[in-house]
């Protein structure tokens, strides 16, 4: 049988002249040596071995072998040694999409851990909202999507990384009292502004209030943040989003920021791979590690708030 084993051992009886001796460096009894090196010789078509009185010498066939057989064993080896280099220092690009609640604690921490255990991964973020990322997942544009929903169930082929409560965010009024919780029927009495549309959480909003029979003053839309913020802090709107998001932007005395209640609504991540592929080892690796760094994210209270002592509207 031609393999890496018997390769090898080609190589260590030709040196060693002995089947004896090349047995214990090969840490095998000599019978197993020699049914082994007759195969050998059977895949070859051929003796490559000749016994003298003092050991076994290479046959003429042998001498034409062994060069060939030593070089086909190195290429093997280095074959063999190329695949446990990237089994455990695993290497390549990965691309990740991430809704932009996840875009500044996760990737600082993700490349802090890859260049202290993986230094041959490399990252590509895209940052977009939710469902952007899972048609990039769905195309196969990215590997790895870290993406929100807010309807109860599950992610097919995701993975929860954490939930956390919506909340209605606005400017504090002198003297009205501050408010932790806010019945979702009071939103319709806000001008909101929300993140530019198409996306999830608008969507939830309006089907809640069409349950509900109420119709919310949707004013305005805004594709960053930024805006988003200045228009709630300076033009008297309203909006909603997750409380650690509200906490992280919104989180001076200058804003209220009230806890929806009847109906309370969630928020959930989800990490998921694309399936227009096999995940490389590099990928799963990358998301291994999205997995403990928002489990450490959570125990460090950097993603989801305490919710504040309950107090209702009325």
């Amino acid at each position: 049988m031609l393999d890496l084993w018997s390769l090898r051992a080609l190589r260590v009886i030709a040196d060693q002249g002995s089947l004896s001796r090349a047995a214990t460096l090969l840490e095998v009894s000599q019978s197993t040596l020699s049914r082994r090196l007759a195969e050998l010789e059977v895949a070859i078509g051929g003796r490559l071995f000749y016994r003298n009185g003092r050991g076994v010498i290479l046959s003429e066939l042998g001498r034409l072998v062994r060069p060939r057989a030593d070089a086909l064993a190195t290429d093997i080896e280095g074959l063999l040694g190329i695949a446990r280099e990237q089994k455990t220092s695993p290497a390549g690009e990965v691309d990740i999409g991430l809704v932009r609640a996840a875009g500044r604690p996760l990737p600082s921490r993700l490349v802090e851990r890859l260049a202290r255990d993986y230094p041959r991964i490399r990252l590509r973020f895209h940052q977009a909202y939710s469902g952007q990322i899972e048609e990039a997942l769905g195309n196969g544009r990215i590997d790895i999507g870290v993406f929100n929903r807010y309807t109860r169930g599950k992610v097919r082929g995701g993975e929860l990384l954490f939930t956390t409560d919506m909340v209605a965010v606005r400017a504090r009024r002198a003297g009205a009292p501050k408010r932790n919780e806010m019945q979702f029927a009071a939103l319709a009495d806000l001008p909101l502004v929300v993140s530019l549309r198409p996306n999830p959480l608008t969507a939830t909003l309006e089907d809640i209030a069409a349950r509900q029979g109420i119709t919310l003053r949707l004013l305005h839309e805004a594709a960053s943040a930024d805006i988003l913020r200045d228009i709630v802090k300076h033009a008297g709107c309203a909006s909603v989003m997750p409380r650690h998001v509200a906490l992280a932007d919104y989180g001076s005395a200058d804003f209220e920021i009230a806890k929806l209640t009847k109906p309370a609504i969630a928020q959930t991540t989800w990490l998921a791979l694309t399936t227009q592929r096999p995940p490389s080892q590099a990928t799963r690796v990358v998301a291994r590690l999205i997995k403990e760094i928002c489990v450490a994210l959570m125990r460090e209270r950097r993603w989801i708030g305490p919710t504040p002592p309950a107090r209702s509207d009325g």
